[in-house]
């Protein structure tokens, strides 16, 4: 595939899968998908349309990750399952797998990894 082919058809092909073999695949991504979100919501400074708590797909990772915010970003990898943050200007200072974590597992995670970073990251304040 040439890269013109590429920009012209960016999908990659996935082998052929029955759709209710991916509910809990889907469901588990759902769940997975708050973290980075809550990082958002709690940390960056609210956007219209909320979109200080979207994730996008980030090539280079291969997987979902929020936009920088105060010094860092949050990124979710779908396979194996994981979450990574990384700072603005360079790589992933922390990786945690989440193949049996709980969602509180992984919320603690992050409070740490966020709290162990260079520079303390102040929290929004909640709106009145």
């Amino acid at each position: 595939m040439t890269e013109l082919d590429r920009v012209a058809d960016p999908w990659e092909q996935l082998e052929r899968v029955p759709p209710g073999s991916l509910v809990q695949a889907r469901e588990t991504l759902h769940w997975a998908a708050q973290i980075p979100g809550a990082a958002g919501h709690s940390l960056v400074p609210p956007e219209p349309g909320d979109g200080h708590t979207a994730l996008r797909w980030d090539d280079a990772l291969r997987g979902l990750a929020t936009d920088p915010g105060p010094g860092f970003r949050v990124a979710l990898l779908p396979e194996p399952m994981a979450l990574l943050l990384l700072l603005d200007e360079g790589g992933p200072v922390s990786r945690l797998e989440l193949d049996g974590r709980t969602l509180e597992d992984a919320l603690a995670w992050l409070e740490r990894a966020i709290a162990e970073l260079p520079a303390p990251v102040p929290r929004q304040q909640a709106a009145a």
